[in-house]
């Protein structure tokens, strides 16, 4: 299931700048993204990752105005400055007037705008959101 989980995009310390999440990949270009921010060690996260792994396979394609990504507060493997990501996004969330209140957390960017998530962990729930936001 990890495996899995890692092709998900996950957003990276490269990928935040200025209030702002943004990629050169062609994949993140021009849509909205809808991310969790999880924790390995986290047991809720580890519950909702199959949820998460079903979402991102239904709605990571080219025709889809949205893609599920993630950030791992961990770092991910071989990655270890990827722990700093996490510090900038909970500063990047705080100055755009969300609290950060722990594992996981679900965020929707669209726009230059952030929006939380607290939702069931579900894809269910998940795609009740997305489709109130007017992505599916």
């Amino acid at each position: 299931m990890e495996e899995q989980f890692l092709k998900i995009p996950h957003i990276r310390t490269e990928n935040i700048v200025q209030g702002n999440i943004y990629s050169s990949s062609k994949q993140l270009q021009g849509k909205a993204i809808f991310f969790a921010i999880y924790s390995d060690r986290c047991g809720h996260c580890v519950k909702m990752k199959p949820e998460y792994i079903k979402l991102a396979q239904e709605l990571n394609r080219n025709d889809s105005k949205v893609v599920i990504a993630a950030l791992n507060s961990n770092g991910l493997p071989n990655e270890p400055e990827q722990k700093a990501a996490l510090d900038m996004m909970i500063s990047v969330l705080k100055a755009n007037g969300i609290e950060f209140g722990g594992f996981p957390t679900f965020i929707l960017f669209r726009s230059g705008k952030f929006q939380e998530y607290n939702g069931s962990r579900d894809v269910k729930g998940f795609k009740q959101f997305l489709n109130q936001s007017r992505l599916l």
